[in-house]
């Protein structure tokens, strides 16, 4: 791995659209290789959190796989919090 990742790996950070497609790249970072589904990214005055994470492997030789990129498909915290909020509310009129 060159010296520019020595500590962390490239992640491409995609936003999902409510029909399952990707609708924009926030950007391409490094980020820390154990950054999962989950965890909480601050991406200028935005927090993130991811949905969906994915890495891509090449082959090194010997039997052994090294990671690349991540490719992490996040929504944005408000956006979580508002779908709770209509979920709870969704199934509390289905009981009525």
């Amino acid at each position: 791995m060159d010296g520019k990742y020595a500590n962390g790996i490239a992640a491409s950070i995609f936003s999902r659209k409510s029909d399952g497609e990707l609708q924009k790249i926030l950007g391409q970072f490094e980020l820390d290789k154990n950054t999962n589904c989950g965890d909480l990214l601050d991406i200028g005055e935005r927090e993130f959190e991811v949905v969906k994470a994915r890495a891509q492997f090449k082959y090194a030789g010997g039997k052994r796989f090294v990671m690349v990129r991540k490719i992490l498909e996040v929504k944005e915290i408000t956006r979580i919090a508002e779908e709770a909020s209509l979920q709870r509310l969704m199934t509390k009129r289905k009981k009525l």
